[in-house]
Order: C-alpha cells, then sequence, then structure tokens
C-alpha cells in the first residue's frame, strides 16, 4: 500500500471501457481528464465507468478536471504536423492561415502588441524556441534557434510577458459547471497568474453550491511563483508542472522551485503533486531511464503527495506497465530510511483535532501500529493525519461516497465507504473489520482509531483508541 498517490490522465484515443479499471488494479488513484482535448462526452463515458468501479471496490477512484484556461495556441497545420528547422524564417499571424513550414496562426489577437523585438516564443514546453525579428501589421517574424515539430494546436509561452487574456473564457465555465453537476472531486487550474484567478474559480463554485471540489492549482510561470504564499492559501493542493514552468524560467531553478514548493504546501497542510513526463520519450520502450527513477524517487523524498502521469504518457500504448513501474519505484522510495530521515512535520496549530491526530502519529510509531482507523464524515481528520506523513496507512471509514472520493489523493490515506454506524461499539468492529480485510496482520497487532464521537454531531476530533486485533 504505497501512501504517495498516482494520478494517470486519460485521453479519448484508443480508449475503451475495460481501461480505467486495469489502471486503477494497476495503483491509479485518480483519473484525470484534460479539457483542452477531451468533449464533455467522452468525459460522461469515464464518468460511467468510474461509477462501475467504485460499486465493485471497497477503495474509491476519484476524477480529476483539467481545466484548459488562458491558454495560448497555434492554429491549424497542413497535414497537422511540420517540421521547422534552425535557421528558418516564420511568420506567426494574428490572423487565421492554415501553417506550414513558413508560417502558422496563434489564438493571440494582443500578441504584436504585448511582445518587443528578440523577444523568445517557446513552443512545446520550449521543445522548440522562435526569436522575434520583426513586428508587422499582423503578423510577427521570428528565427527558427532549434529545429523540431510544430503540430496543429500546439500551445507556446512568452517568458517574462504577461498574458492579457481572460483567466476564465466560456469554455471553461461550462467545464467546470459540467464537472460540478456530475459530482466530480478535483479541478485543476491552468496558467494562474495570480491569487485573482483561484479566487474567480472558487466564487463560481460557490455560485453553483459546490462545497466538494477540491481546487488545485498549477504553477507553470513566474507570475504565479511569485505569488505563491496566496495561492497556496486560497488552494486545496498544489501541481508543480515542470514542463511549462521550465519553459517560462530557467530550467536550472525548477528542482529548487519545486522544493520549495513542496515544503510551503506541507506546512500549509495542503496536497502537494509533482507533474512528471515519465517513460513518456518512447511508447515502445518500458524501461525508465536512470535520471527518471531518480526523478520520480527524488520528488518522493522532497515530499511529494501525489505524482501525475501527463498528457505524454497518452502516447504510451503499455499505459497499465507505466503506472506499475511507477508503483515500484514509489514502493522502494517509501521503504527506504531516507524517507524518516526526510521526514519533517508541519507546525503543529493549538486545536483539538490536531492535538488529537499528532498525539495518533506519536504513539502509531512508538507502538508500531499497522494502522491508523479514522472515522469522518468531512474528511477533516483523515486530512490532518495526511499532513503527518505516519509510517502506517490511514484507512478513512465514511458513509459518504463524496467524502471518500475526496480523499482519494490524501498521502497515505485509503478512503473506505461504510454504512453510517451509531455506536461507539459500532466504529470499533467496523475499523477492526476493514484492516483485517484490507492488510495481512498478526494477532495481536495493534490499530489506533481516532475520529469525533457523536459521530454526527461534533465537528472535531475528539477520541483516541489503542485495539488490539
Amino acid at each position: 500500500m504505497n501512501s504517495t498517490k498516482v494520478i494517470v490522465t486519460i485521453g479519448p484515443n484508443d480508449y475503451d471501457s475495460n481501461k480505467i479499471k486495469e489502471l486503477f488494479i494497476c495503483g491509479m488513484d485518480v483519473v484525470r481528464l484534460n479539457m483542452s482535448y477531451c468533449s464533455q462526452s467522452f468525459c460522461k463515458k469515464v464518468l460511467n465507468d468510474v461509477k462501475q468501479i467504485n460499486k465493485e471496490f471497497s477503495k474509491k477512484l476519484a476524477v480529476l478536471f483539467d481545466i484548459a484556461g488562458p491558454e495560448l495556441k497555434i492554429g491549424k497545420i497542413d497535414g497537422d504536423q511540420v517540421t521547422i528547422n534552425q535557421g528558418d524564417k516564420i511568420r506567426l499571424y494574428i490572423d487565421e492561415v492554415l501553417g506550414d513550414m513558413t508560417k502558422f496562426s496563434v489564438n493571440y489577437k494582443d500578441l504584436i502588441k504585448d511582445v518587443m523585438i528578440n523577444d523568445k516564443i517557446k513552443v512545446n514546453n520550449g521543445s522548440i524556441t522562435l526569436d522575434i525579428l520583426e513586428k508587422g501589421t499582423n503578423y510577427l517574424l521570428c528565427e527558427v534557434l532549434n529545429t523540431g515539430e510544430i503540430k496543429s494546436g500546439m500551445t507556446f509561452t512568452i517568458p517574462g510577458r504577461k498574458i492579457n487574456m481572460p483567466f476564465l473564457n466560456q469554455k471553461d465555465i461550462d467545464d467546470i459547471t459540467f464537472a460540478s453537476q456530475n459530482h466530480c472531486d478535483f479541478i485543476s487550474l491552468s496558467f494562474v497568474s495570480s491569487s485573482e484567478d483561484v479566487l474567480e474559480v472558487s466564487d463560481l463554485l460557490i455560485e453553483l453550491n459546490n462545497n466538494h471540489m477540491d481546487i488545485l492549482t498549477k504553477v507553470e510561470n513566474k507570475d504565479a511563483y511569485d505569488e505563491i504564499d496566496e495561492i497556496i492559501k486560497l488552494s486545496d493542493g498544489i501541481i508543480v508542472a515542470r514542463g511549462d514552468l521550465g519553459a517560462a524560467v530557467a530550467i536550472e531553478e525548477v528542482p529548487l522551485m519545486q522544493k520549495e514548493i513542496l515544503s510551503k504546501c506541507h506546512r500549509e497542510g495542503k496536497i502537494s503533486i509533482v507533474s512528471t513526463s515519465f517513460l513518456s520519450s518512447d511508447e515502445n520502450n518500458l524501461v525508465p531511464t536512470r535520471a527518471e527513477v531518480s526523478d520520480v524517487s527524488n520528488a518522493v523524498l522532497d515530499g511529494a503527495d501525489v505524482i501525475i502521469l501527463n498528457d505524454e504518457c497518452l502516447n504510451n500504448k503499455h499505459q497499465n506497465e507505466v503506472v506499475k513501474i511507477l508503483e515500484k519505484i514509489i514502493h522502494a522510495t517509501e521503504s527506504s530510511i531516507l524517507m524518516n530521515t526526510n521526514k519533517t512535520y508541519p507546525l503543529i496549530a493549538k486545536d483539538v483535532t490536531s492535538s488529537v491526530a499528532y498525539s495518533a502519529l506519536t504513539c502509531a510509531e512508538n507502538l508500531e501500529c499497522v494502522a491508523i482507523v479514522a472515522p469522518t464524515m468531512s474528511g477533516y481528520t483523515a486530512k490532518k493525519l495526511s499532513n503527518l506523513k505516519p509510517n502506517c496507512p490511514i484507512i478513512a471509514i465514511s458513509p459518504n461516497l463524496d467524502t471518500a472520493k475526496n480523499l482519494s489523493l490524501y498521502y497515505g490515506v485509503y478512503p473506505v465507504v461504510s454504512p453510517d454506524v451509531k455506536t461507539f461499539d459500532d466504529i470499533i468492529k467496523v475499523a477492526r473489520t476493514c484492516v483485517m480485510s484490507m492488510m495481512k496482520v498478526e494477532e495481536k497487532s495493534k490499530i489506533i482509531i481516532t475520529g469525533g464521537y457523536p459521530f454526527n454531531n461534533v465537528k472535531h476530533t475528539n477520541f483516541m483508541k489503542i485495539e488490539e486485533l
């Protein structure tokens, strides 16, 4: 039972109903749907498949909607793809043209006004860099600094320039509304440049009367990084989107930014997520490079709660095997003595729930308990425990399916839906049954049960019990 969670991006290409179930069995905790590529009709099909899985299995699978946001994108390319070579001159038009090796259009009408000569344009996370040579009335003339493939719909960035586009367009609003109506669990925000962007989405969810979906904010540019403290406070979690971030800042700064952001998330009790292109370079290759293995392992050691297999993983036709290999690396890292050496505790708030959670953690480690069981209505107790990163799993028992799914991204938490319990004896019985059915435990193994009692009448954690199996 790995503590670090895994998000897998699912797309419409070669999709079938068995794919979600297979990935779930391999170790996927959350399905990510990138709304830059997915239609709502496709999402509906995936949501129905997830619903069936959640009926079949005790552990619950959640869904993350990734909103497109204010993307800068390339228009239609003749044949959908063309090679441009170092030293070529290419024109970027703000009017719609069919692209080729000499020109393409962009979706940003203020592009010419907002850039300067010698600014750099980075296409596809910096795989191609263009140097601006000349500004025309409706085009930019650029020099290609490195050879690469340009494809229809590729994204691009302009490091150092603020983009004058509304954060949410009508498609984003429609997608958020759709996600809310279909009881999705998480929403991730792309191309955030300020805390005001996060507030805009938060206000929309309030209008939709949705207090279930957690907001995960991507850090993809310098503006978001510069305002990271306020963005963390307003978000439920942060995604370090290293591909886009590496195109927006000096590439050597990204590892240090990652460590800093993860550390701040941990201190604030927020979910920390790292995006990776693990095993995406060759769809026929299932042997990760040493750099890829180290990258994942270091993210876990840095304290990441979650690893995302991003869009590039979709290119790998052996997606199930990719997830299995990722899980092996996570398991090896979590089993290392370095995990305890590197462990740092967040500041413990002076409230009842935080104090009981810290006591449960201390007892669990001193008594070598096999699990901490947290009966919860809202998920609050389990989230507090997760932030302390105990050595044993946290089994969160809730009668509420939405609560169980919402806990799917929290480090070390294994959510289980159970019948509503009325008495303290009932919760002890349910806790024992869950642990013994989910884990291989020896006789006289110890567990800790902690939560709020009476269960439906108290809003904080107020008890802890040590139970011998």
